[in-house]
């Protein structure tokens, strides 16, 4: 049964290669195709292709960067193949974590307006983030999670036209976790936020030292 080989993880990258595979296949066309994935949001610059060899029941060694020191990731490795001249895949699975980096200094302060606009303060009008921006935040929220010695909690990645409270709810109690204080209130499920609320969040997790 294939499986996935971690050789090397570092703060910023990872090292891996797949091995239990079929050795008597006789064709050259099978490839990996390698994501590392951050909860559920995949690492755009840790992605790519390795390829294989007939007859080998391993390779396809592959490094991948682009990481932040002391995270938890899922690498993930698609093995693509011809079956009778049909492509086919199978989809493989490794967890790992990534080295402490460079003598634990708290992770950069996350910014709304990274991600584009920003959100002024105000009890009236709704802001509703970019899907980018709360996958950002919830990448933020990990790394300083890591930084304070917390388990990372798992948030799910955000894709536009999605239903943001849930996720937002998440990450607000994350931050008032790290903050040994309910700052945030959960929202209900059909309220919007506020853009003073979203604000609020960059405040916060910005407050954590």
């Amino acid at each position: 049964m294939a499986n996935i080989v971690i050789t090397n993880a570092t703060a910023s990258s990872v090292t891996a290669y797949v091995a239990g595979l079929d050795a008597s296949y006789s064709r050259n066309d099978r490839y990996v195709s390698w994501n590392a994935v951050d909860g559920s949001i995949p690492v755009s610059d840790a992605s790519g292709t390795s390829y294989l060899d007939a007859y080998v029941s391993q390779g396809g060694e592959i490094t991948l960067s682009g990481l932040r020191s002391n995270i938890q990731y899922t690498l993930q490795a698609v093995v693509y193949y011809t079956n009778g001249g049909v492509w086919e895949s199978v989809t493989l699975f490794a967890g790992f974590t990534t080295g402490s980096g460079g003598g634990g200094s708290r992770p950069a302060l996350f910014y709304w307006n990274s991600y584009g606009a920003s959100p002024t303060s105000s009890t009236t009008t709704i802001f509703l983030p970019k899907a980018t921006a709360l996958n950002g935040l919830s990448t933020n929220i990990r790394e300083v999670q890591a930084y304070k010695g917390y388990s990372q909690t798992p948030f799910f990645g955000v894709l536009p036209g999605d239903n943001i409270v849930e996720i937002i709810n998440m990450q607000a109690g994350a931050i008032n976790a790290l903050n040994g204080w309910d700052y945030l209130t959960i929202m209900p499920a059909d309220r919007a936020p506020s853009s003073n609320y979203i604000l609020s969040m960059q405040t916060y997790i910005n407050m954590v030292t």
